[in-house]
C-alpha cells in the first residue's frame, strides 16, 4: 500500500510502502516470503539465465566482429550497461536480505531503498538517455488507470516513466511481469512494484492504481522488433480494464529498439521453435546504448459497454501502432538516434517521424 505524501507535499523514504503481496505469487498464499525459494532453487534459475546471456554474446561476437561494432560496444558497455547491471545486481544482493530484516524486525528498509532507486532511475533516464515523456496529462489524475506499452528487450521507457511518476504524484505506478521473475528477481519486484496476476491487476484498478502491461511480455521483446506487436490473442488486460471501468492509455518509446540492437538474428526461426516446444524465452545480453528514448502516451480509451474485450483489444493495438507510424524513423538508427542527444533532428519528410 502507499501513504500518502507528507504536509507539504515532498516524497521522502517514508511515504513510500510498497505491497508485500508481490513477493509470492498469489495474493492468496501467505505473505511471508518464501525464503528457501529465494534463496535457493530460483537462484538456479538466475544463474542459468546470466549463462545463456554469455553464451549468445559470443557467439554474436564471433559471427559479427567488425571494427565499427566493437566501437559501438565499447561506448555501450562504458556507458549504460555497468550502471543497468549494477542496479539489478544491487535490488537482488541487497534488497534480498532487506525484505529479511524488516519481516523479522518490522523495520521498512525496503521503502528507504526504492526511493533510492528511483533517484538513481531519474538520474539515468536523464543523463544517458535524455529520456523526455509525452501525453502525461493523458494519464487519470482521479481514478484507476491501465498503460499498455511494447514490450522492448530492456523496458527502459517502464522503469523511467515509473520514476518519473514517483517524484511528480507521491505514489507508485505498478506493473505486472511473468510469475516467474517475480520468483527469480525478488529484489527487483520489492524495490520496484512489479506483480504478477490477473487478480492482482484488477484490485489495483479498483482500488484507482496506475498500472502497466506488456501483452506482448518476453516473447514480443526477444523475437519482435520496432514494427509489429506480437501479443498472440491475449486479451485479458482489456477484460480487466472493462471490469474495473478504468481507461487504457497506449504508450510507444521511439527508439527504443535503438536502445539495444542486438537481437536473435539468423537464429530467430531456430530459437523460435525451441520456444514452442520448451515455453521458455531465451534470454539475450542486454547492450545499452546512449540513444534518445522519447516515450509518448496517448489519448485514453474506454471499453464500449457493448464492445467485447477481443474488439476493444484490437482498438489499443491499433492506437500503439498509430503512435509509431507517427513518431518512428523509418529504418531505424543506433547512430542516428545517438546524434539525437546532440540535437539531431530527424526530417519527418525523409523519415516519416516527428522531432
Amino acid at each position: 500500500m502507499i501513504r500518502p505524501a507528507s504536509k507539504d507535499g515532498s516524497i521522502t523514504p517514508r511515504n513510500l510502502s510498497v505491497d508485500r503481496s508481490i513477493i509470492t505469487e498469489s495474493d492468496a498464499q501467505s505473505k511471508v516470503p518464501d525464503w528457501r525459494l529465494i534463496c535457493g532453487g530460483h537462484l538456479a534459475d538466475l544463474i542459468t539465465y546470466t549463462n545463456t546471456s554469455s553464451v549468445f554474446f559470443v557467439v554474436y561476437l564471433i559471427l559479427t566482429s567488425t571494427p565499427s561494432i566493437f566501437m559501438g560496444l565499447a561506448i555501450a558497455f562504458c556507458t549504460t550497461t555497468l550502471v543497468v547491471h549494477a542496479f539489478t545486481a544491487f535490488s537482488t544482493l541487497i534488497c534480498v536480505p532487506a525484505m529479511i530484516f524488516d519481516h523479522f524486525f518490522a523495520t521498512d528498509i525496503c521503502s528507504y531503498l526504492s526511493h533510492l532507486g528511483y533517484w538513481v532511475l531519474r538520474i539515468h533516464g536523464k543523463v544517458i538517455h535524455g529520456h523526455e515523456i509525452l501525453g502525461k496529462e493523458n494519464i487519470p489524475k482521479t481514478s484507476g488507470g491501465l498503460i499498455v506499452y511494447h514490450h522492448l528487450l530492456f523496458p527502459y521507457d517502464l522503469v523511467y516513466l515509473m520514476s518519473d511518476f514517483y517524484f511528480e504524484h507521491g505514489k507508485q505506478l505498478s506493473g505486472i511481469i511473468h510469475s516467474k521473475m517475480v520468483k527469480i528477481c525478488p529484489g527487483l519486484c520489492r524495490m520496484l512494484p512489479f506483480f504478477s496476476g490477473k487478480e492482482s491487476l484488477i484490485r489495483k484498478l479498483r482500488r484507482g492504481e496506475i498500472c502497466s502491461v506488456a501483452p506482448g511480455g518476453g516473447y514480443e521483446a526477444v523475437f519482435g522488433d520496432n514494427t509489429t506487436l506480437l501479443w498472440r490473442g491475449r486479451t485479458g488486460f482489456a477484460a480487466a480494464a472493462k471490469e474495473c471501468g478504468v481507461p487504457i492509455i497506449p504508450m510507444y518509446t521511439v527508439n527504443g529498439n535503438e536502445a539495444t540492437p542486438l537481437r536473435l538474428c539468423a537464429f530467430r526461426e531456430f530459437f523460435a521453435e525451441v520456444h514452442e516446444a520448451t515455453r521458455r524465452v531465451p534470454y539475450l545480453p542486454m547492450l545499452h546504448f546512449p540513444v534518445k528514448l522519447r516515450t509518448i502516451l496517448g489519448e485514453p480509451l474506454l471499453c464500449g459497454e457493448n464492445e467485447s474485450p477481443e474488439d476493444f483489444a484490437e482498438r489499443v493495438k491499433l492506437a500503439i501502432d498509430d503512435l509509431r507510424d507517427r513518431y518512428r524513423r523509418r529504418p531505424g538508427s543506433t547512430w542516428l538516434a545517438f546524434l539525437e542527444r546532440f540535437g539531431y533532428i530527424p526530417s519527418p519528410s525523409k523519415e516519416g517521424c516527428r522531432p
